[in-house]
């Protein structure tokens, strides 16, 4: 657990600091950790970008994914219903 929440955190830093491409390869590694919730970080990224192409995969993968929490999951869907 402690991996990927590491991964997941760094990645908000850098979020937080306006770096978005180094912010995305710390959530992808959380992803790659098993973090379910940092693909809706990823969609979140693209879409503060006007990326919507980009985030619904991400988005997709969260409300299907066994490993994020039910609160991402709700929110992938609020977001995915809104991209539509």
């Amino acid at each position: 657990m402690g991996d990927f929440s590491a991964a997941n955190n760094i990645g908000v830093i850098w979020r937080d600091r306006g770096n978005l491409g180094r912010a995305l390869q710390w959530f992808q590694k959380a992803v790659e950790a098993g973090d379910g919730d940092a693909n809706l970080e990823i969609a979140k990224v693209y879409l503060g970008k006007g990326q919507a192409d980009k985030a619904i995969p991400y988005l997709a993968q969260t409300c299907k994914s066994p490993w994020a929490t039910d609160l991402s999951k709700e929110e992938a869907r609020q977001l995915l219903r809104a991209t539509r």
